[in-house]
């Protein structure tokens, strides 16, 4: 099965493509009416649309991907206990 792109959202909701980002994406920077909104939502909900993170992490100047480089924790007899620790600070 073929990814659901935004276009799709869009020609699903019969809007253009600027109007089903902003309606997606919650933007409230621009004026479209509720309705509209609840629509293009609709329609991303029933083809089952997931935004792009690369996209939006690359248009927000964040991606909120954190990396974890080591160059001993697959030998280490404490592994687990390194790679836990790390997402324990992550998430903190």
């Amino acid at each position: 099965m073929a990814k659901v792109t935004l276009r799709d959202v869009a020609e699903a909701a019969g809007v253009s493509i600027a109007t089903a980002s902003w309606a997606v994406n919650d933007n409230r920077d621009v004026q479209i009416t509720e309705s509209t909104r609840r629509k293009v939502r609709r329609a991303a909900d029933e083809l089952g649309y997931h935004h792009n993170a690369f996209a939006r992490g690359l248009a927000r100047g964040c991606s909120d991907i954190i990396g974890f480089i080591s160059d001993g924790v697959a030998t280490s007899p404490f592994a687990g206990q390194v790679i836990q620790g790390a997402q324990d600070e992550a998430w903190r």
